[in-house]
């Protein structure tokens, strides 16, 4: 069973990457319960040879509290992480009870993001008008660039996908409209959403940036090493891992 986000309680990020909780802080946006969030973590992970799920930053901050802490200050109530079948569910949703996150399992591991995404549709019934799609091996995202994203959808309410591009690349992390929730089975074998995007290229938004944290990827201890200069950290494998 999942737990539930105490009422007016978050947890905030202090500078030195411990935590502490703030009642109602200032600046909270309100009135997201349509939309969802959505923490990819279900991948093999093997170059990284951890799981990536339980990264840290060299602080020892996770990756996934951090990220959830950033969606929470957005005034996301429908929060969520997909996790490898070998995940300890209880345990992750114990490390991250101040933001009520829940977790999901991919049951389509060969549709592989897109599995993930349309479990989330299923556990949550009435489809959201969006889902913001967060891989956890992308954790630099901001308030703003969130903000960026949405405001972008409002403006353009047809939208299959909005994306934050540097360079013209696209960055992290991204925000499905409703317009394409119904091609996603099709495309789970079959491009992913890059090949979604491909197909609807007009349903498909495009904001340029500058922020190139955006389109970095750790996915292996090199780039962990090239964006912190330090080895990487994780949390401890054996409490939230089967073994």
């Amino acid at each position: 069973m999942s737990s539930s986000r105490p009422r007016g309680t978050l947890l905030a990020l202090c500078p030195n990457g411990n935590t502490k909780s703030a009642q109602n802080p200032k600046g909270r946006k309100r009135g997201m319960s349509s939309r969802a969030a959505l923490i990819t973590a279900a991948g093999a992970s093997q170059r990284m040879g951890q799981p990536k799920a339980i990264m840290c930053f060299p602080n020892g901050t996770s990756f996934i509290s951090h990220m959830a802490a950033t969606l929470s200050q957005c005034g996301y109530e429908q929060i969520y992480l997909s996790l490898p079948d070998s995940a300890l569910a209880p345990a992750f949703q114990s490390h991250l009870k101040p933001f009520g996150v829940k977790t999901i399992f991919n049951p389509n591991p060969d549709h592989q993001q897109i599995g993930s995404i349309l479990q989330l549709l299923h556990e949550l019934g009435p489809s959201p008008t969006s889902v913001l799609v967060w891989p956890v091996d992308t954790p630099f995202a901001d308030q703003t660039h969130i903000t960026t994203l949405h405001q972008t959808l409002a403006k353009h309410a047809d939208s299959g996908l909005v994306t934050l591009e540097v360079d013209g690349v696209g960055g992290h992390p991204l925000l499905l409209g409703a317009p394409f929730f119904p091609h996603l089975e099709e495309f789970g074998q079959n491009g992913g959403l890059r090949g979604l995007a491909q197909q609807f290229p007009q349903q498909v938004h495009r904001v340029k940036h500058t922020d190139k944290r955006l389109c970095t990827n750790i996915n292996t201890p090199e780039e962990y090493q090239k964006a912190f200069d330090a080895v990487p950290q994780f949390l401890p494998n054996s409490l939230y891992f089967m073994q």
